[in-house]
């Protein structure tokens, strides 16, 4: 996979100054606790990569959690030195997926890839996938996050120039059976309310915006698609 476009990631795609990065990460350490972190082993040996890790938001709270085996990847160079720099972290490296997967004979409690899978070629997918397959543990688990196909205008999507794929509930189940994997489950990701307006949003959300997508999809398509609909949407495979 080809990293050049991704050397000013960060500055270009993520954010500009401390204050955006401040406001960014405490947003992230929400969203990291009360999303993915249920889906976690309670075993804070547990053997944790993050494939995509950017600059570092989810492992500094794992870190913050007390989680001691933790490891990151990315293949932006300036995404991972704003990770040792800012956040003053050594468990992350510029690395390939694949290659260091191949090259690291390690077994795996769980592998995120946390809006990552979007940024992808199908083909390259597929074998990062069955890599990751290979060297999860017998009882380790595979997290993906992506922008939602279903989701109305797909904004998550569109927001970032590098984004390459799509993925429904049904697609992202056709990957992942096509890398080996047959155990897996998808999770809607509805607004988090955490203040006023965000109490709100997820009201609209649950009251109005929700059941009129899927009265759409069932009258234009005769059904309701997965039924998830919201911007991204969590996949959490098995072995």
């Amino acid at each position: 996979m080809a990293s050049d476009i991704y050397k000013n990631y960060t500055s270009v795609a993520v954010f500009s100054n401390e204050q955006e990065e401040a406001q960014f990460s405490a947003w992230g350490e929400l969203y990291f606790r009360e999303r993915i972190l249920p889906n976690f082993p309670s075993d804070k040996n547990a053997n944790i990569l993050e494939i995509g890790c950017g600059y570092g938001r989810y492992l500094s709270v794992l870190t913050k959690l007390g989680y001691t085996q933790t490891y990151g990847i990315d293949i932006s160079e300036e995404q991972i030195r704003y990770a040792q720099q800012h956040l003053g972290l050594t468990n992350v490296e510029k690395a390939d997926a694949l290659n260091f997967l191949t090259t690291h004979a390690e077994r795996y409690h769980v592998v995120m890839l946390l809006d990552v899978v979007e940024h992808l070629t199908v083909d390259y997918a597929v074998e990062l996938l069955t890599l990751v397959r290979e060297y999860l543990h017998p009882e380790g688990r595979l997290i993906i996050q992506v922008p939602n196909a279903m989701a109305p205008m797909t904004p998550n999507y569109h927001g970032d120039i590098t984004h390459t794929k799509l993925y429904s509930t049904r697609t992202m189940g056709q990957l992942l059976m096509m890398s080996g994997f047959q155990q897996f489950n998808h999770y809607e990701l509805p607004p988090i309310p955490h203040g006023l307006k965000s109490k709100m949003r997820a009201l609209l959300w649950k009251s109005i915006l929700k059941p009129a997508i899927k009265s759409f999809l069932l009258a234009s398509n005769g059904e309701a698609m997965g039924g998830i609909y919201t911007s991204n949407f969590l996949t959490v495979a098995t072995k």
